[in-house]
């Protein structure tokens, strides 16, 4: 549109100029003419300079019309950029989360493997031990045949003390071999139970917030929470997965009581990609008051509990250069969680692990 309007003013301007040099040739007295620099005085070699200048002034308007196409496209080209790095700077915190996350299951995997080199190296003591035993008890017998031998020599009182002392010191040693043995195996089964347990938290998780549904017959209640709970999951999953189909279990932690708010613990096989994507429950309103954790053992919990208190106690002892981030615990370690706010409202978060 620019360049039109400058085209029909160039051109406007140039029938002007020729109306008035076609005057002149007719006799007619026309000495000041219209041109885009306003009125001119048409002298005896003027129409040919004004004219000269009217096509330097359309090269010029013409670079002008170019360089603003030019200089839109640039906009539009750094406008692109700035998206392309928010999206780069979303997608390099949830990669840091998804890193956090697979740092603590490898952790997790090393304790395991250690407890379980650590049973190997008992049975291997308690197949030593009894190895031992049975080279004791071969002893035993061999030196029983030996005094059998000798046993002609012997009175037959003789003899009878040497079996019962026999007997006596055998049946000790069976009585002490299954004491040995019954602790051994009663060791194995706790470790065991402790790695099965393990094993069993790392694939589960809880989910907090959830209201207690309004209905007396227990079987409907269970079947309304179990689709909530899919829901909820299908809500923190990508497009492409289907993360709600992979549950294997879901019951409600404590008593049922109407209008309270029980836990649903959800064991599942993928637990790392839903704590990876809990923070999309906090980009719908409806979803705000529900969080989601990984299921913890008692000690876990103990030391979750002094990682809270000691958090609250450093954000409160906060300076005036320090309020631009607080304390919070993530992962089982305490860490600088900054915010970043702009136009009234919160922006956007990160976490620092803590040095």
């Amino acid at each position: 549109m620019e360049e039109d309007d400058a085209m029909d003013c160039m051109v406007g301007a140039t029938w002007d100029l020729n109306k008035g040099l076609a005057a002149r040739s007719r006799g007619i007295r026309s000495e000041i003419i219209k041109t885009p620099l306003g009125m001119r005085q048409l002298g005896e070699w003027s129409g040919e300079r004004e004219f000269s200048g009217f096509k330097e002034e359309k090269v010029t308007m013409r670079r002008i019309i170019i360089m603003d196409r030019e200089l839109k496209a640039g906009k539009e080209m750094v406008a692109a950029m700035f998206e392309k790095q928010d999206q780069l700077i979303a997608e390099n915190l949830e990669l840091r989360e998804r890193c956090l996350n697979l740092e603590s299951t490898v952790k997790v995997n090393h304790e395991m493997k250690n407890t379980l080199e650590e049973i190997k190296r008992e049975n291997s003591a308690l197949k030593g031990k009894c190895t031992n035993y049975e080279a004791a008890l071969q002893g035993l017998q061999e030196k029983l045949d030996s005094n059998l031998e000798t046993g002609k020599e012997m009175s037959e009182r003789k003899l009878d003390e040497w079996k019962k002392i026999w007997k006596k010191e055998r049946e000790e040693e069976k009585v002490f071999f299954a004491e040995v043995v019954k602790q051994q195996i009663k060791v194995i089964k706790e470790k065991e139970e402790l790695v099965r347990d393990m094993v069993d938290k790392r694939m589960c998780i809880v989910i907090y917030g959830l209201e207690e549904k309004k209905n007396p017959v227990k079987f409907v209640r269970e079947e309304d929470e179990k689709e909530m709970v899919k829901e909820i999951i299908s809500v923190v999953q990508d497009k492409e997965q289907s993360l709600d189909k992979e549950t294997e279990e879901i019951y409600e932690l404590g008593k049922y009581s109407e209008g309270t708010k029980r836990p649903q613990k959800v064991k599942m096989r993928l637990q790392i990609e839903i704590l990876a994507r809990t923070r999309k429950l906090a980009e719908k309103a409806e979803y705000k008051h529900i969080w989601i954790k990984r299921e913890m053992n008692q000690v876990e919990r103990e030391k979750e509990r002094e990682l809270r208190s000691e958090a609250k106690e450093k954000s409160e002892g906060r300076t005036e250069n320090e309020k631009k981030f607080y304390w919070r615990v993530l992962d089982m370690r305490l860490r600088k969680w900054y915010i970043w706010e702009g136009e009234g409202k919160h922006l956007e978060s990160c976490t620092c692990i803590q040095t």
